[in-house]
């Protein structure tokens, strides 16, 4: 068995109303088991730390950057912290929704796990996916490809 070792990780910017919506949506639909939660916010804001240890202990380790480095530095920062194999990354606008009860990150593994090809896994309902390749008139790249195990029809 491989090693299937996840790190949750979010990039934030000052933004605690969103950042607590995105956490806590995410435990409350997540079945699989997490390595790691870990934050890093560019704001320079310490209490964004304080916020969230003071509401989630000590399950986040939590960066604040110094001085606002822009997000690609701060995505950069994150991920050489991490030494699981496996991130699963979010911003901190974003709400889960699961109801169909379904083990997206552990499905998700098993679709990178499956193709070496495959580096990326993109979780989002399938009519956002539509929206956002077809109605804006968008080809699909030859490299890209919808898999799921939810019907279609």
């Amino acid at each position: 068995m491989s090693d299937r070792r996840l790190t949750f990780a979010v990039t934030s910017c000052g933004r605690l109303d969103l950042l607590r919506i995105t956490i806590s949506s995410f435990l409350r639909v997540n079945k699989y088991p997490i390595d790691r939660f870990v934050v890093i916010d560019d704001s320079g804001d310490k209490g964004v730390a304080e916020a969230l240890d003071f509401e989630y202990g000590d399950l986040f380790d939590v960066i604040v950057n110094t001085a606002r480095m822009g997000q690609m530095y701060s995505i950069d920062a994150l991920y050489s912290d991490i030494d699981t194999p496996f991130i699963f990354h979010c911003e901190d606008d974003w709400a889960f929704e699961n109801p169909s009860g379904a083990d997206f990150i552990r499905d998700s593994i098993d679709v990178l796990l499956s193709d070496s090809s495959i580096s990326q896994v993109d979780v989002a309902p399938l009519f956002l996916l539509e929206r956002f390749l077809f109605r804006k008139r968008m080809r699909t790249p030859p490299t890209f490809r919808i898999i799921t195990t939810a019907p279609l029809g």
